[in-house]
């Protein structure tokens, strides 16, 4: 008998859901799903019917309608649009409420990231969810890249590596913040909690890997800044455009971080760095004039400074290159996990995705630790 294609609800629908997930996932995989409504829109009626409507359109798909009462749209109006599960892609505040409702509409939820904002309740939704028997995805598409995994792997199995005592994040973003994004209270934050959140998000998976589980109240220094040189639009003051600091986990490691949207327009620089107590390091760089989806370069260093072959660990398949890890088109991602499990009826206690919201509660941890030490060092952004 052939799989339904799963009813989902789009709340918000971003550059991002209608360029690289659900338009994609429409025109690639349309036996994955169907949109029964779109709600949650910033012009409503005018966003739906001026740029909404004449997308579906211009590519031969079914315009789904725009219903703006949210409950309303998660209930379904009819028993053919009643919906299954519901894709967030709203502004970061609303990924709470509007997971939340969802939840209590029984609805399978999948949220793009950050899952919630710092001062939000996660472990709420968590419950929630479990009590529901719902799939809580979020959308860390890189824990499923293989450049990531290849890190996580190392660290799992101790892979020409001991024991892990330092995590080094590094991130400079040339971006141009438009829109919500420049409202602190409909975006949470700045750095930490837009670009930087992919690359703590893995920091913490990472550290996961090593037996490290985050929790409230941890030691460190963080510093945010609000330097405007070299940005090319003045951001909200409350919004911090670079963040440096340390966090001390437990067992003993160090997770540093040095983030910022200084640097030149749609560029990107981004690295993660690994060591263990022996003096090994794993480095995964990814420098780029103009950003794309190329994969950064893996070094794995062992502590007399040889390099170790980067090749498949146990039943992990990658392509390798000299170290450069590449076929990052052949991960699914994380949203056609989440309605692969939804259209497979899968429970959420026998199985567990990486983009399960039970492995985001560390980076809800640190983003939490991260803004509560730089307030209690600078008496507030």
């Amino acid at each position: 008998m052939a799989i339904e294609p799963v009813p989902v609800v789009l709340a918000g629908f971003g550059w991002w859901a209608r360029n690289r997930t659900v338009i994609p996932i429409l025109e690639e995989n349309p036996q994955l799903m169907r949109i029964t409504a779109i709600t949650a829109i910033k012009e409503k009626e005018k966003e739906y019917s001026n740029l909404i409507r004449p997308l579906f359109i211009s590519r031969e798909q079914h315009a789904p309608p725009f219903i703006e009462d949210l409950s309303l749209a998660f209930k379904g109006e009819t028993e053919a649009n009643e919906p299954k599960a519901v894709i967030i892609n709203s502004p970061n505040k609303l990924h709470f409420d509007q997971a939340k409702e969802a939840l209590y509409s029984n609805l399978h939820v999948y949220i793009e990231r950050p899952i919630v904002c710092a001062n939000d309740d996660l472990e709420l939704l968590i419950d929630l969810a479990n009590k529901k028997k719902r799939l809580l995805f979020n959308g860390v598409q890189r824990r499923m890249e293989d450049n990531y995994k290849y890190l996580h792997q190392v660290v799992t199995d101790k892979y020409n590596f001991n024991n892990l005592t330092s995590i080094r994040c590094y991130l400079s973003a040339g971006r141009s913040l438009q829109g919500w994004r420049l409202n602190k209270g409909l975006a949470g934050g700045g750095i930490v909690i837009d670009e930087g959140y992919h690359l703590l998000d893995c920091a913490c998976w990472i550290a996961s890997a090593a037996g490290v589980s985050i929790h409230e109240n941890l030691s460190g220094s963080v510093f945010f800044s609000n330097d405007k040189i070299g940005l090319r639009k003045p951001l909200n003051e409350d919004l911090e455009r670079t963040a440096i600091g340390y966090i001390n986990l437990p067992t003993g490691v160090t997770l540093s971080f040095d983030l910022s949207y200084q640097a030149p327009l749609d560029s990107i620089y981004e690295r993660i760095e690994l060591r263990d107590d022996e003096g090994a390091r794993v480095t995964l760089t990814r420098d780029q004039n103009k950003r794309s989806m190329t994969p950064g370069v893996i070094t794995h260093q062992k502590p007399n400074g040889s390099l170790v072959e980067v090749k498949a660990l146990n039943n992990f398949s990658v392509l390798m290159d000299k170290a450069n890890l590449s076929g990052q088109s052949k991960n699914k991602g994380p949203m056609i996990d989440f309605l692969e499990m939804v259209q497979g009826e899968n429970s959420r206690d026998n199985i567990m995705s990486v983009c399960d919201a039970r492995l985001s509660v560390n980076t809800w941890h640190l983003i939490r630790n991260i803004y509560d030490i730089a307030n209690k060092n600078q008496g507030g952004v």
